[in-house]
C-alpha cells in the first residue's frame, strides 16, 4: 500500500468515526466539553464548591479507563482536590458521594462557616473592598 493510499484510508476512517459520533448525539470527545454540557447547572468543585470554571479541572472517576468520557465517569474538581484525588487522599466513593450531593444542592453556602447571614457577609465584603490598599 502506498503512502497516498494509506493517507486516504486514514482520512476516510476519521471521517467515518466523526460521522458515527455525530449520529449518536455526541458532539465532542473532549472530557471538559462533555462535562460542561452534562453538568451545566452545577459547575463547581464537588469537594469544596469552588465555582470559577476557568480554574476547574475535569477528573476521571475511573482512572484506569481515561478514554471513558461518559458523564458518569467525569467530575469537576479544583486543582488542589484533583491532585489529592490523584494521590488517593480522597477516595472514589467520597468523590461520587459529593457529586450526588452537588446535584441536589448545588449552591455553596459560605455563611455557615462564619455564622453570618448572606447580607452581613456582603456588607463585610464591600467594606473590605473599599478599605483595600492599592499597590
Amino acid at each position: 500500500m502506498t503512502k497516498a493510499a494509506r493517507r486516504a484510508a486514514a482520512k476516510k476512517a476519521a471521517h467515518t468515526r466523526k460521522k458515527n459520533r455525530t449520529s449518536k448525539g455526541i458532539t465532542s470527545t473532549s472530557p471538559r466539553k462533555i462535562a460542561e454540557e452534562h453538568y451545566k447547572d452545577n459547575i463547581a468543585c464537588v469537594w469544596c464548591g469552588y465555582p470559577i470554571q476557568s480554574v476547574l479541572q475535569v477528573a476521571h472517576v475511573e482512572k484506569s479507563t481515561p478514554k471513558n468520557n461518559k458523564p458518569s465517569n467525569l467530575v469537576w474538581l479544583c486543582p488542589t482536590h484533583h491532585r489529592e484525588y490523584d494521590l488517593k487522599l480522597i477516595s472514589k466513593s467520597m468523590i461520587l458521594e459529593r457529586r450526588e450531593f452537588w446535584k441536589n444542592d448545588p449552591k455553596a453556602d459560605w455563611s455557615n462557616l462564619f455564622g453570618l447571614s448572606q447580607k452581613q457577609l456582603s456588607a463585610r465584603a464591600r467594606k473590605a473592598h473599599k478599605t483595600r490598599k492599592t499597590r
